[in-house]
């Protein structure tokens, strides 16, 4: 993706900076004698995705005047010795193994395949509630933040109240606090579960969805069927399943590891290591968005934002 920006930045620098080329091409700049390196500028700006020649140019020059101030601020924090505090240590610590890590994973999903063409039409097929009867929703949400003990008696009072508005009021009189807002959420924007149970709320329904610590409300005051053909879908689905594949092989890379090696927890945390299981993030929706979701507990997170 980046190929073509790389010897296009190498080039801008070289002229830039003036010098001969067997210099340049390390160099690109010193900042009180310390190098900044042209294979930071392209580690930078290979960031940043795939550009054309203009954007690539100025995105170059910004990218080593932030360079030049970072290096800045190194110096004086290297000065004042704040690379030795225990706070700093840490967190560099955890970066370094956060870029492992991550670094392994990547190498060993260099191998993974896109998804056949079985694989689109079998996923876009069994998902009518994202493609084929795909529905925007206009929501009333109401999310208790706190449901300890209050979830049996809230629901029961769902099966009693006329209306929203009469079980609102009953939570008011009752002290239960809750935040009320009205959005507008594509099916894609929920998790492939949530999608799913939406689905089947008609107009003037309402749907109660816990997890843990909060309570979400949703009262369908209107939808839209916005279908999407299997053409519209197939960027989208290739993207999550190839994301899905990903997902899947970190798992299994991380359960295998844990099969073969002897982990002991230790002090309290002896008492409550009950599994070897890693947590497991929820799929969401391989569609585009088209609006903008709020902040809702977990049971509601927003789709797509590593998918497009």
């Amino acid at each position: 993706m980046f190929r073509g920006l790389i010897p296009f930045a190498l080039t801008l620098l070289l002229i830039a900076c003036g010098g001969d080329t067997k210099t340049a091409t390390q160099a690109v700049a010193e900042v009180n004698g310390d190098e900044i390196t042209i294979h930071q500028v392209n580690f930078e700006l290979s960031r940043l995705g795939s550009t054309g020649t203009q954007q690539a140019k100025a995105a170059s020059r910004q990218i080593l005047d932030n360079l030049v101030d970072q290096q800045l601020l190194i110096q004086k924090a290297m000065e004042e010795k704040i690379d030795r505090e225990p706070k700093v240590v840490q967190a560099i610590e955890n970066a370094r193994r956060q870029i492992l890590a991550q670094s392994y994973l990547e190498k060993r999903a260099q191998g993974i395949t896109k998804p056949t063409e079985s694989e689109i039409k079998e996923f876009y097929a069994g998902h009518p509630e994202l493609f084929a009867q795909r529905r925007i929703y206009h929501l009333r949400e109401v999310i208790v933040p706190d449901i300890a003990g209050k979830d049996t008696a809230i629901r029961d009072r769902m099966t009693k109240s006329k209306s929203m508005d009469d079980l609102l009021k009953w939570m008011n009189e009752e002290k239960i606090p809750f935040s009320v807002t009205t959005v507008a959420k594509a099916a894609e924007q929920m998790s492939l579960e949530m999608a799913a149970k939406f689905h089947a709320l008609k107009d003037g329904q309402v749907g109660a969805f816990a997890d843990k610590t909060s309570l979400l409300l949703a009262h369908v005051l209107a939808s839209q069927v916005r279908p999407l053909s299997e053409e519209q879908a197939r960027p989208f689905i290739e993207n999550f399943l190839v994301g899905k594949k990903r997902a899947d092989l970190a798992r299994g890379e991380v359960k295998k590891l844990r099969d073969t090696a002897k982990i002991e927890y230790m002090g309290s945390f002896a008492q409550t290591a009950k599994t070897n299981e890693p947590a497991v993030d929820k799929p969401t929706a391989p569609a585009k968005a088209e609006s903008d979701a709020k902040q809702s507990p977990d049971f509601m997170e927003k789709g797509l934002s590593g998918l497009n």
